[in-house]
C-alpha cells in the first residue's frame, strides 16, 4: 500500500501544473492535487495510514454485520472469556 501511495505522489509531482517551482493550478481538481503535492514527502505516509484505517473500518463493519443475529453480545463475551482462560 505504501508503494502505491508513493507512486501516486510521484505521479502528482511529475504532472503538469504541479511542478514545485510553479504555483499549482488555480482551478478545478488540479488545484487539490497541487496542494497535496506541496505537502511534501509526508503525504504518502498519511495516505497509507488513511487507507489502512479505512480497510479496518470496512472489515469490522462486514464482520459485525455478518455476525449479527447469530449470537448475543453476552454469549460473545462469555466465549472470549473462556478462550482467554483456556488460552485457545
Amino acid at each position: 500500500m505504501f508503494v502505491f501511495t508513493c507512486s501516486y505522489w510521484v505521479i502528482l509531482r511529475t504532472s503538469r501544473g504541479n511542478n514545485p517551482d510553479n504555483h499549482p493550478v488555480e482551478e478545478g481538481i488540479a488545484k487539490w492535487f497541487g496542494t497535496v503535492h506541496k505537502g511534501g514527502v509526508i503525504v504518502p505516509i498519511l495516505i497509507s495510514i488513511l487507507l489502512v484505517c479505512l480497510t479496518f473500518v470496512i472489515e469490522r463493519f462486514l464482520y459485525l454485520s455478518k455476525a449479527k443475529g447469530k449470537f448475543s453480545g453476552a454469549e460473545l463475551v462469555r466465549k472470549v472469556q473462556y478462550h482467554l482462560l483456556t488460552k485457545t
